[in-house]
């Protein structure tokens, strides 16, 4: 008797998971804000969760039904989504859109200190300091001669 021809079938996932529910926000301080929601389902298996911020994918991961944005300022507005997707690729639709306002830095950064004149000539003098410290992050410098403020956001520690 002769053999008989085998016949290998190749099934292609084009089912997508299901969007994720429950998305609420589990915290939001004046630098993070952390995003939950329950897991998505499918036919095949989840293979992860990609995270938008404001429309722009900031995040994607592998396990876990969570994510902490740090990468926020205080007192600002950001509108969250979350899309799970599979090993073929496939995308669920997104979930409902969240919104989160991050809380006031109500601290203010230390003084800055050990502030020299440098290089001084009959036309420019540069100055430097010693950086300031923030329990959120300094963003810049004011720079004042004779009480007039001279320049704004001075990101490094000399002018």
């Amino acid at each position: 008797s002769e053999g008989s021809d085998s016949l290998e079938v190749t099934t292609i996932d084009m089912t997508p998971p299901s969007k994720p529910g429950n998305f609420w926000l589990s915290s939001v301080s004046e630098d993070q804000t952390i995003i939950t929601w329950t897991p998505s389902s499918d036919n095949v298996a989840v293979k992860g969760y990609r995270v938008y911020r404001d429309g722009n994918k900031i995040a994607e991961i592998a396990t876990g039904t969570s994510y902490t944005d740090t990468e926020v300022v205080p007192s600002s507005t950001y509108r969250y989504s979350v899309g799970a997707f599979d090993a073929a690729g496939n995308m669920s639709g997104g979930s409902d859109f969240i919104e989160a306002r991050t809380a006031d830095d109500k601290e203010s950064p230390s003084r800055p200190t050990s502030l020299q004149a440098n290089s001084v000539s009959e036309n420019q003098v540069i100055i430097q300091w010693t950086a300031s410290s923030d329990n959120v992050g300094v963003r810049g410098y004011r720079v004042y001669r004779d009480n007039m403020k001279i320049a704004t956001d001075v990101t490094g520690t000399s002018y």
